[in-house]
C-alpha cells in the first residue's frame, strides 16, 4: 500500500508535463487515475486542489470553459485566504496551493474570457481577505506563516489596474498603477518595468504624450 501511494505521487509530474506539452485529453485520463485512486482511499468528492487547477486548465485547453468553471468555482469556496501555509512540504507529490496564486489565475481566466466585472469582483474580496487576515496575525511568527504575508500587494493592485484598463476606467487604473509604482520604486521591485509601461499606455492613450514617452523610456532602462 505504502509503494502504491510512493508510485501515485511520483507520477503526479506525468500530469503535470502533459499538460505543459498541451496534451489536454491525456491530462484529463491522469487526473481520472488519480480521482479513483483518492476515491478508493475513502476520498470522494475530495480531488486535491492541484489537480482541480490542472483539470481546469486541461479543460479550458479543450474548449470546454464552461465545465472548467464550475470546477473553478467549487475550488474558490475552498481557498483558504485567511489560513496558515504549511510549515513543511512532502518531498514527493502536490505542492500546497497557495490561494492567493490560485485566485489571481481564476480572475485572469476571467478576463481573457471577458467577464472583466467578475474577475474584479474576485480580485477585490481577495485583497479585502488579505488586509484583515493582516490586521489580524499575532505579533510572534508561527510556523508556516499566513498565506497573506507572502502575497506581492503590488501584484493585487496591477491585476486590478489591468481590468479597469480593459473597462475604459482610466482614472481608477491610474490610481492603483502609481499606488503600485511609488511602493515598488522605493525597494526596487520587479514589476517596475510592467508598471511603468501600463502607465504609459495609459497616459498616452490620454494625449499626454511627453509623460508617456518618459515612463516608456524609464521601462526600458529599468528592465535591462
Amino acid at each position: 500500500f505504502p509503494v502504491t501511494i510512493c508510485s501515485n505521487m511520483v507520477n503526479v509530474n506525468s500530469v503535470r508535463l502533459a499538460l505543459n506539452m498541451g496534451e489536454y485529453a491525456q491530462t484529463l485520463n491522469y487526473l481520472d487515475q488519480f480521482t479513483s485512486f483518492w476515491e478508493q482511499l475513502g476520498e470522494r468528492n475530495a480531488e486535491p486542489q492541484e489537480f482541480m487547477l490542472i483539470r481546469s486548465a486541461a479543460l479550458i485547453g479543450l474548449q470546454r470553459a464552461a465545465e472548467a468553471e464550475v470546477l473553478l468555482e467549487k475550488m474558490l469556496k475552498q481557498l483558504n485566504f485567511p489560513g496558515l501555509a504549511p510549515w513543511e512540504g512532502n518531498p514527493l507529490g502536490l505542492e500546497p496551493v497557495n490561494p492567493y496564486e490560485a485566485g489571481r489565475r481564476i480572475a485572469a481566466h476571467y478576463m481573457r474570457a471577458g467577464k472583466y466585472e467578475q474577475a474584479l469582483r474576485l480580485l477585490q474580496s481577495m485583497e479585502r481577505a488579505r488586509i484583515h487576515t493582516i490586521s489580524r496575525m499575532p505579533k510572534e511568527p508561527v510556523p508556516g506563516g499566513y498565506w497573506a504575508a507572502m502575497v506581492e500587494p503590488t501584484a493585487m493592485l496591477d491585476d486590478q489596474a489591468a481590468i479597469y484598463l480593459k473597462l475604459g476606467r482610466d482614472a481608477e487604473a491610474e490610481e492603483l498603477l502609481r499606488a503600485s509604482l511609488l511602493a515598488q520604486e522605493k525597494k526596487a521591485g520587479k514589476r517596475l518595468p510592467l508598471v511603468m509601461t501600463r502607465l504609459a499606455e495609459l497616459t498616452r492613450r490620454q494625449g499626454r504624450n511627453v509623460e508617456a514617452d518618459a515612463l516608456m523610456q524609464r521601462a526600458i532602462v529599468t528592465g535591462k
